[in-house]
Order: structure tokens, then sequence, then C-alpha cells
């Protein structure tokens, strides 16, 4: 069973979203994960429609094949956007158990 290379293109998508959402995150001092989860998904699966799918072929999507693209593209976002972010996510937990420790 081979990989559609629409679903490889958007987990990679997605894993350039996760890391650039995590920085921004990071930089702008967020405290809510959830809403961070929630908007990288979100914008993760909106890049994916519109840059992958050929909507010059528009007209011949049927909604159940829209369906399954968004669920495709929500997993491949959700693992991919997680990949992404976690180095960072990661990085900013060790750095402030390190400073608190330090500041001790």
């Amino acid at each position: 069973m081979t990989m559609d290379f629409t679903y490889a293109a958007a987990f990679v998508l997605s894993v350039v979203v996760g890391l650039t959402s995590a920085l921004i995150f990071i930089g702008r001092k967020g405290r809510s994960y959830w809403r961070f989860t929630l908007i990288t998904l979100l914008v993760a699966v909106l890049a994916d429609f519109a840059l992958l799918l050929d909507w010059g072929h528009a007209s011949e999507m049927t909604a159940a094949f829209l369906l399954m693209d968004a669920a495709f593209f929500s997993a491949y976002g959700l693992a991919g956007c997680a990949i992404g972010a976690l180095p960072v996510i990661g990085a900013r937990a060790i750095y402030r158990v390190v400073r608190t420790l330090w500041t001790k």
C-alpha cells in the first residue's frame, strides 16, 4: 500500500506549520496549549485544502471525497503539527525547568 503524494505533502506542510506556529506561540508568550493546538491544526488543514487540492476539477469532487480528504488532512495535520511543535515546546519546558532550578 502506497501513500498518495498529496498526503505526504500534507504531512510535510503540517510539520512546517507546527514548527512555525510553535515559534510564534513561544515568541508571543502563549499560555493556552488547547488554543495553540486548535489554531495550528486549523491552519494546517486549511493550508492543505488551499494548496494541495486540484481546484480546477472542483465540479467532479463529491462531498464524500471532500470529507475523506478533510479527515486524512486532519490526521496527517495533527501528527505533523505535533512533530513540528514538539521540539520547540519541549525546549521551552526544559529551559523553564533549568531556569527554575538555577535560580533557587
